[in-house]
């Protein structure tokens, strides 16, 4: 159950996902299902924002070698 709302709130991985993902740890942390539901979520949580960092660096690296393209 728990995996099914994970998976639906961070397919595909986007900044509305950090938010659901927030909302799901609370949501479990209150109700209690299991302490593996809340590491799975904290789990996806930080493998998301690891591949957001990521694309955010090779983002940054492209955009540096266009500038530096326009003004040589």
């Amino acid at each position: 159950m728990v995996q099914k709302r994970i998976d639906k709130a961070t397919k595909p991985f986007t900044m509305n996902s950090i938010s659901r993902l927030v909302a799901l740890q609370a949501d479990i942390a209150r109700f209690g299902p299991s302490l593996e539901d809340v590491e799975a979520c904290i789990k996806v949580l930080n493998e998301g924002l690891l591949q957001f960092r990521t694309e955010k660096e090779a983002v940054a690296k492209t955009d540096g070698r266009m500038l530096n393209y326009m003004f040589d």
